[in-house]
């Protein structure tokens, strides 16, 4: 600010309490006066809460938009506290602003020296996406009908597939011929049978489940007027013998081909192992058992392959279909736990031939036993 003379003149600039006589006013003059006022703040141990605010002014926000790199230094490079930095002593405080200064044009121009984030997500999903189109496109072999429903097939496949399924019934044959299986009946089924014809006729007398279709494809009396509940239906789907019903399983076996598993159950009802135990006190056990081993084993020789195989029974404590039947797959495979030693998960017997059926009858009362 100006003095006023005695007689009303002007006498020039106040002089500065810090800094003593002032220049003309100027720009530089109310620099300079600014300066005085930062240093007295700066004596006053305020420093720090300075620097506090005026990096907060100074470094840029990131919420701001910067239009042009160029506004961005012009505004970095206005001194306003230290245009006389000349006249300041090193190493003093009072020019903390302009070293702000300083700091934010080394990050601005750091930050316009980093490259945008690279768009390579988007270019390996890319990059995925044509690999997955990819796979999709793959030239196969004329008959490669792997997997693929019947109805689906094509004229030409549809004659493959029925090609290869004449060429594997011929082979058979032949081994069939070379090596034929042992499928007469035995001595003693029908005497078995006969000895307690009550066996042959005990009634279903309901049950969870599935056992309600058993009873229906095996005809048992029980179930005569009750339709058919069998969700694949009641015709066609059986083999039929005297005393018993044979019918393949949806499940198939592991480790063997083929992997078809039939299952066979007695005309009469028995809900399950426990059940032909104690039925008219046990007489039931062998005769039931032969017929059940023998048929099964006739029908996996002529419909499956000419080859020994497991006869399995679940144990009742986890038996699914409270209906007796046997399950028969290859001796080399397995099924559902089976075969094993364990008598709470199976009761297995292994048959090569026709004529071991009341042996191996008698083998497995003994283990139900």
């Amino acid at each position: 600010s100006s003095r006023l003379s005695s007689s009303g003149g002007r006498l020039g600039p106040a002089p500065c309490p810090l800094c003593g006589p002032l220049p003309p006013p100027s720009r530089s003059g109310a620099a300079l006066c600014s300066f005085c006022v930062t240093k007295a703040f700066s004596q006053m141990k305020l420093a720090v809460f300075c620097r506090q605010a005026l990096l907060a002014l100074a470094l840029p926000s990131s919420s701001v938009v910067v239009a042009t790199d160029e506004a961005m230094e012009v505004t970095l490079s206005v001194d306003d506290e230290c245009a006389a930095s000349s006249q300041v002593a090193p190493g003093s405080s009072a020019c903390a602003l302009n070293a702000l200064q300083l700091q934010a044009r080394k990050a601005s121009t750091a930050a316009a020296s980093t490259p945008e984030p690279s768009s390579a997500a988007d270019d390996a999903d890319e990059g995925t996406d044509a690999v997955n189109e990819g796979s999709s496109i793959m030239p196969v072999a004329k008959g490669d009908a792997t997997g693929v429903p019947i109805q689906d097939l094509g004229a030409d496949e549809l004659d493959r597939v029925q090609a290869q399924a004449e060429e594997e019934r011929e082979e058979r044959e032949l081994q069939n011929e070379l090596f034929p299986a042992n499928t007469s009946t035995i001595d003693g089924v029908a005497t078995a049978m006969s000895v307690s014809s009550l066996c042959a006729t005990r009634p279903w007398k309901g049950g969870p489940g599935s056992s309600k279709c058993f009873c229906e494809l095996a005809q048992n009396s029980g179930c005569s007027n009750s339709g058919c509940s069998c969700p694949q239906g009641c015709l066609g789907i059986t083999w039929n013998h005297p005393s018993t019903v044979t019918f393949k399983n949806k499940a198939r076996a592991h480790g063997c081909s083929p992997s078809t598993v039939l299952l066979t159950s007695p005309r009469s009802y028995f809900r399950d192992t426990n059940d032909l135990k104690q039925a008219w006190g046990g007489s039931c056990m062998v005769g039931v058992l032969t017929s059940l081993l023998l048929d099964s084993w006739n029908t996996y020789q002529t419909t499956v392959a000419a080859k020994p195989v497991w006869q399995c029974f679940h144990s009742p404590r986890i038996a699914s279909v409270s209906y007796l039947h046997i399950q028969t797959f290859c001796f080399e495979g397995d099924f559902h736990g089976m075969p094993t030693g364990n008598p709470n998960v199976a009761y297995c017997v292994k048959m090569s031939s026709a004529s071991e059926a009341e042996k191996k009858a008698q083998e497995m009362a003994h283990k139900l036993r």
